[in-house]
């Protein structure tokens, strides 16, 4: 807490780990055709300053990882205990089901 009770809010790193694309799926109700996230690449990285949406983030990811973002940024430590390993860390995908992009987001000082 800051002096005054205000907390500082971090910034968070978030990392796009994986880019796969559903071909079962995009077989049976896709497109045919139909890419791989066009949007975000492997190894993209951005900032959320205080938690907030970074610029070069498409909504639907953002919907799917702003409340990990605002509580790594308000100083969570712990997600899952039962399978995720690091502290600190959130590992979210967007909720595209045939291009469900994975993102590591770990927050910053």
């Amino acid at each position: 807490m800051q002096k005054g009770g205000a907390l500082k809010l971090k910034d968070v790193k978030i990392t796009v780990l994986e880019t796969p694309l559903n071909q079962e799926l995009v077989s049976r109700y896709g497109l045919p055709g139909t890419p791989a996230c066009p949007n975000h690449r492997v190894v993209d990285t951005f900032l959320a300053p205080q938690g907030a949406k970074p610029d070069g983030i498409c909504d639907e990811a953002w919907n799917s990882m702003s409340r990990y973002a605002f509580a790594l940024a308000s100083g969570a430590r712990h997600f899952w205990d039962d399978w995720v390993v690091p502290e600190g860390v959130a590992v979210v995908t967007c909720a595209a089901a045939f291009r469900p992009v994975v993102f590591k987001l770990e927050a910053v000082d």
